[in-house]
């Protein structure tokens, strides 16, 4: 799905202001339960398939796709108490597009993705009290991108994406103790691109994802897997329609799954959000994304707000805006 936004005059001049002046903005105001609130756009240009963790109380992204179709290695961190971007060390690695992003601990990682000459395997840990990179063990599968991140304690579990012969089903637990890769019990249903994934309760769940290359191979089954017993059961299916290139999160003992494409050889995508509870295998819809429909788009959580923002929008356009809401479920 990887379509070349338009080039526009008009990103140009964001970007080039973007990355000479800091991202300034008014501190926000307490958030209104259950609503969408702007917050500060991107401090660089707009981006599609970037890559974003948390550690603490602030949230990093880097990589994507700008406007000209030209992979970045920008990175840039956000504070929500100053509502403000600030950039940091550029990410020494080679650029990509629907690479992966997680932490563990009191540091970052970014994995995988797609780069100019092919698919990548390498892996860089970012420490954010030096504002340094260090590459890491290279994961020992296939080469991918697209695959999706949770992380568990001192753990992180990384499943499935797009390689050079399909889209994979397979899981596998990153230990950074001892930097070294271990693969799980593959899933039992279907390889996929661009999931979505959360973390609820020690399980990480699995939903919707593109499963071929056809207009119509996306999919709405859910899954669970157990770290402890390295096992996987099915869950009720995903209610809305199927999908791919969503995003999936956790706050409050409830999982969130945002946006996505939907079947169609026409580019439709989804501005609905999602929430999960594992307790009683049930969907609920939520207000929809004030910010518009879109997908390869980045999402995060910040204490006990969901953020979200960038990606690619209906008019095949990238995207620098970024919104937060604090669920009912998890307001104090």
């Amino acid at each position: 799905m990887h379509r070349q936004p338009v080039a526009w005059w008009g990103c140009a001049l964001t970007c080039v202001l973007a990355c000479a002046f800091p991202a300034l903005a008014l501190p926000l105001a307490a958030p209104t339960p259950g609503a969408w609130q702007a917050v500060a756009p991107y401090g660089g240009p707009a981006l599609r398939g970037a890559e974003a963790f948390a550690v603490g109380e602030a949230a990093y992204v880097v990589a994507g796709t700008d406007g000209a179709g030209t992979l970045r290695s920008q990175f840039w961190k956000y504070d929500p108490a100053t509502n403000t971007w600030t950039s940091k060390a550029d990410f020494p690695g080679v650029p990509t597009e629907d690479g992966t992003g997680f932490s563990i601990g009191s540091t970052g990682y970014v994995c995988f993705g797609s780069g100019a000459s092919g698919l990548v395997r390498e892996c860089w840990r970012y420490d954010p009290a030096a504002d340094a990179w260090m590459r890491v063990a290279s994961f020992p599968g296939v080469a991918r991108a697209g695959c999706v991140a949770v992380t568990l304690g001192d753990k992180a579990y990384v499943f499935g994406g797009s390689t050079q012969a399909g889209y994979a089903d397979d899981l596998w637990e990153y230990d950074p103790a001892l930097d070294a890769w271990t693969r799980m019990a593959d899933c039992p249903g279907l390889g996929r691109f661009l999931p979505a994934a959360f973390a609820i309760g020690g399980h990480i769940y699995i939903a919707t994802g593109r499963t071929g290359n056809a207009d119509d191979a996306y999919t709405c089954d859910v899954l669970e897997y157990d770290p402890l017993s390295n096992v996987w059961i099915r869950r009720a299916d995903f209610p809305g329609t199927a999908r791919g290139y969503a995003l999936g999160v956790s706050v409050g003992g409830k999982g969130y799954l945002a946006f996505g494409q939907l079947p169609g050889s026409a580019l439709t995508l989804s501005a609905e959000v999602w929430e999960y509870d594992a307790s009683s295998d049930v969907w609920t819809r939520k207000a929809d994304f004030l910010g518009g429909a879109r997908a390869m788009a980045v999402g995060f959580v910040l204490g006990s707000d969901l953020y979200f923002g960038l990606g690619m929008d209906l008019t095949d356009h990238n995207r620098r805006d970024f919104w937060r809401m604090r669920p009912i479920a998890t307001a104090p």
